[in-house]
């Protein structure tokens, strides 16, 4: 796909921030109610750990359909550049890191939006196999339920340390760039700049 990104400013879409927004409120309330479910005193805490996890899959979900249906390819160019032109822009901006250089944050394509949409890819990976395991829960009977219950649970938690890995990535990452002075929380959650 190498079809041209629009014309925009720096600043990120409304809609994208109100659901980055979404994700990073429900995402991290997940990770770390998941650190103490495993006593009796916690069932609250699970309780409220399914229904943060169906919000936080929704809020996924929504961010995929805005995507492939108002977004017009263009988004999933900028998040998945497994296209010549956006494999070159990764390498660029990685060789510029390794020479000690920020990459330039922003909706562009990049090494930012690359690692965005692994990682985008890795909580929807949690979402999907959170409401698969909530779904199996009460229904699973005999050997093959148990079974199926059972690699879903272990999926789950496997993918768990990914988000993990990809949670604190992203927060160390931005406060790098924060010490910088390259405005990323400003750029995602401030006043949209517009061009002149």
């Amino acid at each position: 796909m190498t079809r041209p990104m629009p014309d925009m400013d720096r600043s990120w879409d409304p809609t994208i921030r109100w659901l980055h927004f979404g994700m990073a409120l429900t995402i991290t309330f997940q990770l770390f109610s998941s650190l103490d479910m495993s006593t009796p005193q916690t069932a609250d805490i699970f309780l409220m750990h399914q229904i943060i996890g169906v919000t936080a899959a929704c809020v996924i979900a929504a961010h995929w359909i805005w995507i492939v249906r108002y977004r017009k390819g263009w988004y999933l160019a900028q998040l998945f550049p497994w296209y010549p032109s956006g494999r070159r822009a990764v390498l660029s901006d990685l060789q510029g890191l390794l020479r000690g250089k920020l990459p330039e944050s922003g909706p562009r394509v990049g090494l930012p939006s690359y690692i965005h949409g692994l990682g985008f890819l890795v909580m929807t990976g949690m979402g999907l196999t959170g409401v698969l395991n909530l779904l199996l829960r009460p229904s699973f009977k005999g050997m093959h339920g148990a079974v199926l219950f059972t690699a879903v649970s272990e999926t789950h938690n496997l993918i768990s340390y990914l988000a993990w890995a990809y949670w604190l990535g992203h927060v160390g990452i931005v406060v790098v760039h924060q010490i910088a002075r390259q405005p990323v929380v400003s750029s995602m959650f401030g006043p949209r700049r517009v061009r002149q």
